[in-house]
């Protein structure tokens, strides 16, 4: 029964998330084509879960003005990570982390069904949720602040342990 459930929200944030109009930001891009997104949601939404769900995503390389972890809850997928000519994959049961304005795009094509689960969070409710972790360690405070560009880490696991793909290198 939890699984069937499990299954009918995943179904149901997939459809509104793919549903959602995107508003773009005016700030300088790398590229003519690059794009920067804005917080999808309402103002009063500080934190919100969507859902991709299916064999195929393709998107266009871009930025975003917020926080997001995305899960490989089923399946892999490829990321584009700080430039458009950088790929990693991410694993089932591994995690993206993504500042703002750090460059990213989700590919993937599969026989089977990919299940990606974001957690998107806007910049102040991220620092006001995570900064007493952040401030513990130094290493985890540079980490979402004052990152390395072109750097991950790919020999961790999980989110818990930051598994990295980004503008941004965390390793224990």
């Amino acid at each position: 029964m939890r699984d069937a459930v499990l299954e009918k929200a995943f179904e149901t944030l997939g459809a509104a998330f793919a549903r959602r109009d995107w508003k773009f930001l005016r700030v300088p891009a790398r590229s003519p084509r690059e794009k920067t997104y804005a917080w999808p949601g309402r103002p009063d939404e500080r934190i919100m879960v969507c859902v991709h769900k299916g064999p195929v995503i393709r998107e266009l390389f871009h930025r975003q003005d917020f926080f997001f972890f995305n899960f490989a809850y089923r399946g892999d997928y490829g990321a584009l990570s700080y430039r458009f000519d950088n790929r990693i994959t991410v694993h089932e049961n591994e995690c993206y982390i993504g500042q703002p304005y750090a460059g990213y795009a989700l590919s993937a094509e599969s026989a089977k069904e990919i299940v990606i689960v974001g957690v998107l969070f806007q910049r102040g409710a991220f620092f006001r949720t995570f900064f007493p972790a952040l401030s513990g360690d130094p290493r985890l405070f540079r980490f979402f602040l004052a990152p390395r560009a072109d750097e991950w880490s790919e020999n961790s696991s999980g989110c818990g342990s930051a598994t990295r793909a980004g503008s941004g290198s965390f390793s224990n």
